[in-house]
């Protein structure tokens, strides 16, 4: 499944009749039902070569899908290659087959990275912990070295 729509679309759809797989391959185009998409993958492949903090793939961990992706941009920080996901490098296709085939191939391997991403997400990208790490810089910035706790409002000193 090849999903969106760019500058490359119609190369890859080239591609994928040349090397005659065009009919195994689903290119949905533009689409707005992301979280239905991922739900229906086994497993979530990004093959950019320049990234900056991809949100689809924050979206794919928190799905709890295994993910294997390239090593550009802000994408090695998200994901700890063999633990929480598999890292490729750019432009490397046969590293990026391999890496998808493997985790094909050991369903229960892919299943824990899976989980595993979901909790890294969970713990490091959850609206609470936003809200810590806002008050925490707010604190900070006000020149004190206090944390509100989230469920006591706490007025801001003047």
């Amino acid at each position: 499944m090849v999903v969106g729509s760019g500058r490359y679309e119609t190369e890859v759809r080239a591609e994928a009749a040349a090397i005659a797989i065009r009919e195994k391959v689903i290119f949905t185009g533009s689409r707005s039902d992301i979280p239905d998409l991922l739900d229906a993958m086994d497993l979530f492949a990004l093959a950019s070569v320049s990234e900056g903090f991809p949100n689809v793939l924050l979206e794919a961990m928190a799905m709890a899908k295994p993910v294997v992706a390239t090593a550009v941009g802000g994408i090695p920080e998200l994901i700890d290659s063999g633990k929480d996901g598999l890292l490729v490098p750019a432009r490397d296709s046969s590293a990026l087959a391999e890496a998808i085939v493997e985790l094909l191939r050991d369903r229960r391997r892919a299943q824990e990275m899976g989980q595993r991403a979901f909790q890294k997400i969970q713990s490091r990208f959850s609206l609470e912990r936003m809200i810590d790490d806002y008050s925490r810089y707010y604190w900070e910035w006000l020149g004190t070295k206090k944390v509100v706790p989230r469920d006591v409002p706490e007025p801001v000193p003047s």
